[in-house]
């Protein structure tokens, strides 16, 4: 079932969360939920990480599915995006990646159960290929159980110089960048009003927030990639202006037990333009069982 054409948007704010400290000093807004205790599915949890200039609620009907089949599911807010806390552009070691990290593995540590799935989009996806490279580096990668990478590439997306704009300038662009991005990550035939609701959304984040947050991203260490030998399953749009899909691709390549899916008619914004193929993804991820 898929809502994501209905022309109804006022009741689409689904995923709520609250402050939570998840390591000293550091708050995010976050939410689980809690399946039944009689749930085949009481084991296993979902963690679901937004890209950059998202938020938790994007992947609304992911939740609503998993909810319904009886699943545990974590969504949250980085770091100076939806809900969380919006530290100033000005304090960019709040934003560095490692932090991101550690934000990302305090949730794993707090939330997992014995059968885990983490499921990342767009920048999102960086960090959750950063917490399997630190797990395998612990010991630890036997604790997740299948990954769902969305919109994703080994490399960052190329924005030409505005990374090194000056961030009154790169505030100043925020139209200009709002319409490029608009154009970037949706297909053409995307439902308007789905794209004009998340354009709102949007509009809310700092540009020079986004520009400390996209500087300070995750960076994937190739040479490790193939450590990461767990079922990943990774989808692309055809249209996805911003990942294209030759570069989703070509990481699926570079991961030893990685399957690759790209999904026609469908751009950047995986999660809301095709949330049915999305939920199947995670329909079959949820049915591994990593060997004893």
């Amino acid at each position: 079932m898929s809502n994501a054409f209905d022309e109804n948007l006022l009741t689409a704010n689904v995923v709520n969360g609250t402050d939570i400290e998840i390591r000293p000093g550091r708050v995010l807004n976050l939410t689980s939920h809690e399946a039944h205790s009689g749930s085949p599915h009481a084991g296993s949890v979902v963690f679901l990480a937004h890209g950059g200039g998202g938020n938790k609620n994007q992947w609304r009907y992911q939740w609503t599915y998993l909810v319904e089949a009886g699943y545990n599911i974590v969504a949250w807010d980085f770091l100076g995006h939806g809900a969380s806390p919006r530290p100033p552009a000005n304090t960019p070691l709040a934003y560095q990646g490692e932090q991101t990290l550690l934000d990302y593995l305090a949730i794993f540590d707090r939330y997992k159960r014995a059968h885990n799935v983490l499921a990342g989009h767009s920048l999102g996806t960086r960090s959750t290929l950063g917490v399997l490279q630190r797990l395998a580096a612990q010991q630890r990668l036997a604790e997740v159980n299948a990954v769902l990478l969305l919109g994703t590439q080994l490399a960052a997306p190329s924005l030409g110089g505005l990374l090194n704009l000056p961030a009154w300038l790169f505030s100043l662009l925020k139209p200009v960048l709002a319409k490029r991005f608009r154009r970037l990550a949706w297909h053409p035939d995307s439902n308007p009003v789905l794209i004009d609701y998340e354009s709102r959304i949007s509009d809310r984040n700092s540009t020079a927030v986004m520009q400390t947050v996209i500087r300070g991203a995750w960076q994937v260490d190739p040479a490790q990639l193939d450590a990461l030998r767990l079922p990943i399953a990774i989808v692309s749009g055809d249209r996805d202006g911003l990942t294209p899909a030759a570069g989703a691709r070509a990481l699926a390549e570079k991961l030893p037990q990685a399957s690759f899916i790209e999904l026609k008619d469908c751009g950047h914004q995986i999660m809301l333009e095709k949330p049915d193929q999305v939920n199947q993804a995670l329909h079959d991820l949820l049915a591994v069982r990593q060997p004893a």
